[in-house]
């Protein structure tokens, strides 16, 4: 040893106190995704409109929890009495994020054919699901549909820990 040099020792205790938070906030962010099925139950109203139609407010769908994130990977259109033989083609759907008035991350009708129910949107191709952040909603909006028409709306979800955000943040 050198003259004047000072050096500390750290306990066995000290170590595991210093470590432990870090190791927490690693687990965490190696916490694997869940999948989830969020069924949503949505009635039009009496002029056949969905969160107030084109100028409303939206529905709200599912708000993503605080410290997440989430890939939509599928949504299902069902119910209501309509069936692939006799299927709903009149009237809109939109899905977005937030607010009504959003940019659309889906739109029905979607298919060629006009079928609005029942219908199927999926992420077949792996990659292009949507993803919603941390504290972010789906809101449905719609109009031109049967008045007080009672439809399931389905959404499969992939959530992940949002890796973004730390172990304070979501405290």
């Amino acid at each position: 040893m050198g003259v004047g040099v000072d050096f500390d020792t750290v306990t066995p205790d000290e170590l595991e106190q210093a470590v432990e938070p870090i190791r927490k906030a690693i687990v965490s962010l190696q916490r694997p995704p869940d999948v989830l099925r969020v069924p949503a139950t949505v009635t039009t109203d009496a002029s056949g409109n969905v969160g107030g139609g084109a100028n409303g407010q939206g529905l709200i769908i599912w708000e993503v929890p605080v410290g997440m994130r989430a890939d939509i990977t599928r949504v299902v259109l069902a119910g209501g009495g309509y069936t692939p033989a006799a299927p709903l083609t009149s009237g809109w759907l939109i899905l977005c994020r937030n607010a009504a008035a959003a940019p659309p991350d889906w739109f029905w009708p979607a298919s060629a054919s006009g079928t609005l129910i029942p219908s199927l949107w999926e992420n077949s191709a792996g990659g292009n699901a949507v993803r919603v952040a941390s504290n972010e909603r789906l809101v449905a909006v719609g109009a031109g549909l049967p008045a007080n028409l009672t439809f399931n709306l389905t959404l499969q979800i992939v959530q992940y820990t949002d890796p973004h955000r730390t172990p304070k943040d979501r405290d």
